[in-house]
């Protein structure tokens, strides 16, 4: 996919300030000025946490960032969009059921 003017915007300021640019996370509820930095913040913490490629549960990815289950999830769903690709490098988002409905996330880099 090829990225366009405002990615190209957005992976350059990555590159020189090494700050993850600015996402519109999007969705009804979304709100810039209350939840930009408070989400990106979180798909920071969240990615720190996933980039060694180590598989985890929901519970073990919101007690380590410090965001509801929820919260995990839905930031996990972010790394599976294109855009967030230039800043939050991964190829895929693997999610495997074990046991139940006890599903494992992990990101393959």
């Amino acid at each position: 996919m090829q990225l366009n003017l405002w990615d190209r915007v957005q992976e350059r300021e990555h590159i020189c300030t090494g700050k993850p640019p600015s996402f519109n996370f999007g969705g009804n509820s979304y709100q810039p000025k209350r939840d930009q930095k408070r989400l990106s913040s979180s798909l920071d913490r969240v990615y720190t946490l996933m980039r060694d490629g180590k598989a985890r549960t929901l519970a073990q990815i919101s007690a380590a960032c410090g965001c509801s289950e929820a919260g995990a999830s839905a930031r996990l769903r972010d790394f599976r969009k294109a855009r967030n690709r230039a800043v939050y490098p991964c190829s895929e988002v693997i999610c495997k059921r074990r046991s139940g409905g006890l599903f494992y996330y992990r990101l393959k880099l």
